[in-house]
């Protein structure tokens, strides 16, 4: 049998990049959380506990920086966010589910990055927007799934209405999150997802919450 041609194995030079580059990204979105785009490389690499020199070895300018840490959030996401319900579970509990989670991550990487996305920032790279903008849309998109797929098992026919997908936009998002400071992630998940059993009862007339 011929020798397979194996990749390269990892050095220690590399692993100790990739830890660098751990530490950055994880460094850059407590800084954008905690203080928005506004925040700056050295706040990044304090949070990073790195050098700034550290920061601009593994990432050339603060755009490229943050970008990164933006893709970093949005993974994030992707891998913890349910994509699925199973058909017999009540739709409220899986809202529940949804709700609660979305909040969880929106609490511990959003923050004040949030509020960034929506104040027009003249200083902020192009890039950096891109990435912001390229996050708002898979969250919309994300909160469409989840109010075709719940209206489908609620008995509607067809694509729900546009005002039950904003519904569900406005509940999956960081507004709902930060409009109950003093809830748990749990209990605004709660109440997210009670009011969006109700939107769909209002709008299909089959899905009632539990009391």
């Amino acid at each position: 049998m011929p020798e397979e041609r194996l990749g390269r194995p990892a050095t220690l030079g590399d692993d100790m990049r990739a830890v660098a580059v751990t530490r950055i990204l994880h460094g850059a979105m407590e800084a954008l959380a905690n203080l928005g785009l506004g925040a700056t490389v050295d706040e990044v690499a304090a949070a990073a506990g790195v050098s700034r020199r550290t920061v601009f070895r593994h990432f050339p300018t603060q755009a490229q920086l943050f970008v990164a840490a933006i893709g970093a959030v949005k993974e994030i996401y992707d891998a913890h966010l349910p994509e699925s319900t199973d058909a017999q579970e009540p739709i409220e509990e899986w809202l529940r589910l949804i709700a609660s989670t979305y909040h969880e991550l929106n609490a511990r990487y959003v923050g004040r990055a949030f509020w960034d996305v929506y104040i027009e920032r003249p200083g902020v790279a192009e890039p950096v927007l891109e990435a912001i903008n390229d996050v708002a849309r898979a969250r919309y998109e994300y909160a469409k799934r989840v109010a075709t797929s719940t209206w489908h098992k609620a008995g509607g026919t067809g694509r729900p209405p546009a005002w039950v997908v904003d519904a569900f936009s406005l509940h999956l998002s960081a507004f709902a999150t930060f409009a109950f400071p003093r809830h748990s992630p749990d209990k605004a998940g709660q109440v997210c997802s009670r009011v969006l059993c109700a939107v769909l009862d209002a709008a299909v007339g089959t899905t009632a919450p539990s009391a």
